[in-house]
């Protein structure tokens, strides 16, 4: 009887996985480009106004399991219950920091091998990430938590990711680079804020992008 019952359960999680993954897979944005244009490097970088930036800031290798491989959507929801599962903001944060940071170093494994649309794509989820971790630090803050540390881990991420959003814009497909442009405003967003809110804790933070 017990057994019974397991392998039912067992059927149903199953089941449950293979609807979700097909929802999540029905619901995905998708993007087509053109291939960049064979114009001089130096062209594409002053058409962009591309920096020179360099951040002390490390992302955790992409791994070998990217979008094109049929466990990529199971690990997107693993990451997703994953974070779900966790309750108190502080940790959550952290979750959603490191998850932020991985799918932007799949991001840009896809970049450089010429996968600008699943690269692009996985940009958007990243930022999204990041975002969300911000959000949960706000709520530990608020509670009461020391969280000056975990601000400046976010801050940093987000000089990363809009720094290096910035200089794939030199070579990335023309029609890519207003959805690359419109990626950039949350680690805009979330560095400024990060920078304003460690500026009120009294931790005077550089900016590398002021001219």
């Amino acid at each position: 009887m017990i057994s019974r019952i397991l392998g039912n359960l067992a059927g149903l999680l199953v089941a449950f996985g293979i609807l979700f993954i097909s929802i999540v897979k029905a619901s995905s944005l998708q993007y087509q480009f053109n291939l960049p244009s064979p114009e001089p490097q130096e062209k594409n970088s002053q058409n962009t106004n591309s920096k020179d930036i360099k951040i002390d800031y490390w992302l955790p290798d992409p791994g070998e399991i990217m979008p094109a491989n049929p466990l990529w959507l199971a690990l997107a929801a693993a990451d997703k219950i994953r974070a779900e599962g966790v309750s108190d903001p502080f940790e959550k944060s952290l979750v959603l920091l490191e998850i932020s940071d991985k799918r932007f170093s799949v991001g840009c494994k896809l970049f450089k091998e010429g996968e600008f649309e699943e690269s692009i794509l996985t940009f958007q989820k990243a930022e999204k990430y990041l975002e969300e971790s911000f959000k949960e630090e706000n709520v530990a803050r608020s509670g009461g938590m020391d969280t000056r540390d975990l601000l400046k881990k976010i801050h940093f991420a987000s000089a990363y990711h809009r720094a290096d959003l910035e200089s794939h814009l030199a070579s990335a497909p023309e029609d890519a680079r207003p959805v690359i442009i419109s990626i950039l405003d949350l680690p805009k967003r979330v560095f400024e804020d990060t920078k304003n809110v460690l500026s009120d804790f009294g931790v005077v933070t550089a900016d590398p992008f002021q001219v």
